[in-house]
């Protein structure tokens, strides 16, 4: 019998001993030559048959019904002494086609045919030649193998054909990864993933290619990914090639969920305890041990993220809780989630108003959870869908039941339950390419598909406007966040790239102004009109503010100025309330009057003061160097005496620094009118300035005091020569001499000399000429006749503001020189 067959003591031997199996019948195995096996059993009938590989240990177990023994077992091997067979050719993991004893084997292009060394399989104790393994030439054609029976007496003869294949032209990227995170493939365009943050100067990614190309650069060699890196796959004919650009992109996986015990709070009642040895696995013992792990900053809606949710619970010996609360309580003992108001609510627990709870777990049936089981809940973000998986439980929510919350409290308990394997996982979805809100400072923009629109406050320069913008997680977006297109030409395209690289939306972006506030200053009234209140005017053309205090903190103009110069007009915005009474009572506000049809004040004994502001705004299109204001004040309703009789007026061009406006400053009635001179700092095109009126509180009873028809008229300050002329000058053009003083009307202008003017003389060879007025225009000119004049070419020197001065020419062949100084006002 064969080597290798032990009894149950270990010893080999053909045949056990007689173990009374008395009144059997043998089973027989029969293996012939070519590894077929015929088993014969006394209780089946029949035989029955299958094929034992060579090679490989055949077990026999052998055993008894009840009390019955075993004997006479041996095992024989029969070999077909004839058979000389060749049953199979391979090399390394190319197998041979044989027919008949014809064998052809195909090999990859490249593979040397003298070194080639085939293995072979034959029958039942046939041997060949060349041996198995060895390695014959087959570059000199095919050969022969023979195969000899076990007699020796009977062989047949292989003809072993090797063929070289044609040179592979696949050269593709099959797969690349990073740190064991796969890549996306499309095209030839890559996508690594990486930990957001991450340093990607020297990574080194792992890719497998076409069988028998190569790749460059090498795979597992480091590479700066900075910018995208090209790979080339080159095919095993050396001719085909296949570019790939690879670049790298924040993880997939771009948060995982607080395991530290600082960033998690456990809440467990007085019912029941808990233990937490590692922040992520709990015990709950007692009647209601319950626990809940806050989850700052919980899901948003806003995120076109996928949440996954895992755990293990196994409830030992009652039952197991779990659920998402928006609020943490000491004891969440019905923890759900809401999802649309009273009784809407998700989780697994008793409570069946609306939950859902675990198998076997329903409505007045408390069921246990008897086995541990994992269970997976996936929120998705963008699809705003949910699914429960675990046990044989399992929901798909409506789009309602996403909620963008705050902080979560993720909940579970109850009855010696335990928790384990516990994570959350936000992913990123790679394809999205939203965007979810824009925003230019407190102006949000309006999405509808593809289009979104921002209005902003009418005048504000569309070059430089930047607004900033949201979307998908791992997105790119051009133009840029916070960067600044140009839309004065109309909409501009933003287009947003998802993480993948590949997948883009183009969002068009219209800029419209909001209509303009104020009271608007035109070309086609020359200001604003009379405003004549015959309605309560808007809070954004006429506002007011109390300057709170003690009545006797203002008791002179000074205190009063005082006073107002810590006003903004960002913090005047209230709209005069309005009030009907002939006879006005103190207020804290200046007030329209709906019966008188004016505007108001009388302030308080108990305020410091109130303020009346107008906000005006320019659209003529051009910049306003001067205002005409007038108003009609009426005849105060109260004669009382006053600290600061009447009303002062303020105006600001900025809304912080407040300029006095004596000729309002008044407390009689009639109509006070003044010019406000503004070229200094024009009121530019489409920008607001504003205009106060301040009255004081009263020390018992103070008076009231009315604005009706009050106008801002436009007007264009006369200015340099134009206003200096008229006094000096006699109102002549700058090229005359009024005075007749040998100075013209310009230089003597630029000179600043009132009356009679005197040219300068020559000190040191040089003449100096004071500026003090500027001019458009001057220029030193000589002549050396009086009569033909020409600009000095040197000799000038201009380099302090407040003098010109001429050094007159010298040297050989100037006999004489006149200077003069002309000037263009």
């Amino acid at each position: 019998m064969p080597t290798g067959v032990k009894d149950p003591n270990g010893n080999s031997r053909g045949t056990f001993g007689t173990q009374n199996f008395s009144g059997s019948t043998p089973w027989h195995l029969a293996i012939d030559g070519a590894g077929n096996a015929t088993l014969t059993t006394p209780r089946y009938s029949g035989s029955y048959t299958f094929t034992v590989t060579q090679g490989v240990n055949l077990c026999a177990t052998l055993g008894t019904h009840y009390n019955g023994t075993i004997s006479n077992f041996s095992v024989r091997v029969s070999v077909d002494l004839v058979a000389c067979d060749m049953l199979s050719l391979k090399w390394g993991d190319y197998n041979a086609s044989i027919v008949g004893t014809a064998v052809s084997l195909t090999v990859p292009y490249g593979t040397s045919l003298t070194a080639l060394n085939p293995t072979y399989t034959t029958s039942y104790g046939a041997t060949g030649l060349p041996a198995s393994g060895s390695a014959p030439n087959f570059t000199g054609g095919p050969v022969d193998y023979t195969i000899t029976s076990p007699d020796g007496a009977h062989s047949k003869v292989y003809q072993v054909t090797v063929t070289e294949a044609a040179p592979s032209t696949a050269c593709n990227l099959l797969a690349m990864s990073l740190g064991g995170i796969p890549g996306v493939i499309s095209g030839t365009d890559v996508t690594l993933f990486v930990a957001p943050g991450a340093t990607v100067t020297s990574l080194t990614p792992v890719c497998s290619i076409s069988p028998l190309a190569s790749v460059a650069p090498a795979a597992g060699i480091a590479q700066d990914f900075t910018t995208p890196v090209e790979y080339t796959v080159t095919a095993q004919d050396g001719s085909t090639h296949t570019h790939y650009q690879v670049k790298v992109s924040p993880s997939l996986t771009v948060a995982g969920f607080p395991s530290a015990p600082n960033n998690s709070t456990w809440y467990g009642g007085n019912e029941g305890t808990f233990a937490s040895a590692d922040g992520i696995t709990a015990t709950f013992s007692g009647n209601w041990g319950m626990a809940a792990w806050k989850w700052a900053g919980g899901m948003k809606t806003s995120e076109a993220l996928e949440y996954d949710i895992n755990f293990t619970m196994n409830s030992g010996s009652g039952n197991g809780y779990f659920g998402l609360c928006t609020a943490a309580t000491g004891r969440p003992i019905y923890p759900h989630w809401p999802i649309g108001g009273a009784g809407a609510q998700l989780g697994l627990s008793q409570n069946t108003g609306g939950a859902v709870v675990f198998p076997n777990e329903n409505a007045g049936t408390r069921g246990t959870v008897a086995s541990t089981t994992t269970w997976n809940l996936k929120f998705n973000m963008a699809a705003k869908t949910m699914t429960l998986t675990g046990g044989v439980l399992s929901l798909t929510a409506s789009a309602t039941s996403v909620i963008d919350t705050g902080d979560l409290w993720i909940a579970f308990g109850r009855e010696g339950c335990r928790i384990s394997n516990f994570s959350v996982t936000r992913v990123v979805n790679p394809t999205a390419c939203d965007m979810l809100s824009l925003q230019w400072g407190s102006y949000t923009g309006i999405i509808t598909g593809t289009a979104v629109s921002l209005l902003v406050p009418d005048g504000t320069p569309l070059t430089t406007l930047n607004p900033t913008y949201t979307t998908s997680t791992g997105f790119t977006g051009l133009p840029a966040s916070g960067s600044a297109p140009d839309f004065s030409g109309g909409p501009v395209a933003y287009t947003i790239t998802a993480l993948d690289g590949i997948a883009s939306k183009t969002y068009t972006v219209t800029v419209t102004y909001l209509p303009p506030t104020g009271i608007l200053l035109t070309t086609a009234n020359s200001g604003s009109g009379t405003l004549a209140f015959a309605t309560a005017p808007p809070a954004d053309q006429w506002s007011t503010a109390t300057m709170a205090g003690a009545q006797a903190d203002i008791t002179t103009p000074a205190g009063l100025d005082a006073a107002v110069a810590t006003l903004t007009a960002g913090g005047i915005t209230t709209a005069l309330p309005t009030v009907a009474e002939a006879t006005p009572g103190s207020n804290a506000l200046a007030r329209y009057n709906s019966q008188l049809l004016l505007l108001q004040s009388k302030p308080t004994g108990t305020n410091k003061g109130l303020v009346l502001m107008a906000t005006l705004r320019n659209m003529t299109g051009s910049p306003i160097n001067g205002l005409t204001i007038s108003c009609a004040m009426g005849t105060p309703v109260n004669t009382n005496t006053e600290e600061v009789p009447g009303l002062r007026a303020y105006y600001s061009m900025n809304g912080t620094t407040w300029t006095g406006i004596p000729d309002l400053c008044t407390a009689t009635a009639g109509n006070p009118t003044t010019n406000v001179d503004l070229s200094g700092t024009p009121l530019a095109a489409s920008t607001v300035m504003y205009v106060l009126w301040a009255d004081d509180n009263a020390n018992g009873s103070d008076n009231a005091y009315t604005i009706d028809d009050a106008s801002f008229a436009i007007y264009n300050p006369v200015t340099g020569y134009a206003a200096w002329k008229g006094s000096h000058a006699g109102g002549q053009t700058p090229d005359l001499d009024f005075n007749n003083d040998g100075v013209s009307n310009g230089a003597a202008y630029f000179m600043g000399m009132d009356g009679l003017a005197t040219n300068p003389g020559v000190v040191d060879g040089k003449v100096t000429w004071p500026h003090v007025n500027a001019v458009a225009s001057f220029e030193v000119q000589v002549s050396d006749n009086l009569t033909d004049w020409s600009p000095a070419t040197s000799g000038v020197d201009t380099s302090d503001p407040s003098k010109v001065v001429f050094t007159l020419p010298t040297g050989p062949g100037i006999t004489k020189t006149f200077c003069r100084l002309m000037v263009v006002p």
